[in-house]
């Protein structure tokens, strides 16, 4: 699944230097490795873990990726509607609040 996506931002971004990647506290080129073992912080989270956060929502295109009604930034007729907007998780089931913001944004968006 971490390649499909990788694959999936790199066709909507046009090309892979168009894309940059946030972990281990800063920003970079390339995506997290994939071989590579998540830190030791993050196993404390639990024992579940929820993709989320990608796709941060926000008003400035400088530090998020949609706007505040989810639409992508650079990419016109392009919204996204779930938990990929929040800008953190924590270690619970995001599902529930991942569908309520996929209710308004699509409420948005007639």
């Amino acid at each position: 699944m971490d390649d499909a996506a990788v694959g999936l931002a790199r066709l909507v971004a046009g090309s892979p230097g168009a894309i940059e990647y946030l972990y281990d506290s800063r920003w970079a080129s390339a995506p997290f490795p994939i071989d590579r073992p998540f830190p030791e912080w993050h196993r404390g989270l639990g024992s579940t873990y929820h993709e989320a956060g990608t796709l941060w929502m926000g008003a400035n295109s400088a530090n998020s990726i949609t706007d505040p009604t989810g639409r992508l930034h650079h990419v016109a007729n392009l919204w996204v509607c779930d938990q990929a907007l929040f800008p953190t998780v924590g270690s619970v089931n995001p599902a529930i609040t991942g569908m309520t913001l996929a209710k308004l944004v699509a409420e948005q968006h007639p």
